[in-house]
């Protein structure tokens, strides 16, 4: 589908696609209906908020907000990165990176 795509996709380098909707809300949306988001929670996450509480609630809670803050630091980054990125390239080097892929 990556190589089938990859022309349309670098033809429409350019242009911006608007979502209906508040990004933010989307975003959480998407987060809470991703499989992987519970599975981590429910295997290592609950193992590690376990032993916070061993040492205190506030450890537990300090934990949760650290993580969730590190995941909407590593997760603008990207989204920054290839918002920027794509447009530093041309659209025949944005399909040769897609083919790559």
């Amino acid at each position: 589908m990556t190589i089938r795509g990859s022309k349309d996709a670098a033809n429409s380098i350019g242009e911006h696609t608007s979502s209906k909707g508040n990004p933010l809300v989307i975003g959480i949306i998407t987060s809470a209906t991703n499989l992987y988001f519970w599975l981590w929670w429910l295997a290592a996450g609950s193992t590690l908020v376990l032993r916070g509480l061993e040492i205190g609630i506030l450890a537990a809670a300090l934990f949760m907000v650290g993580h969730w803050i590190a995941d909407l630091s590593y997760f603008t980054a990207v989204s920054t990165s290839f918002s920027r990125g794509k447009k530093m390239m041309s659209p025949k080097v944005y399909e040769r990176v897609l083919l790559s892929c």
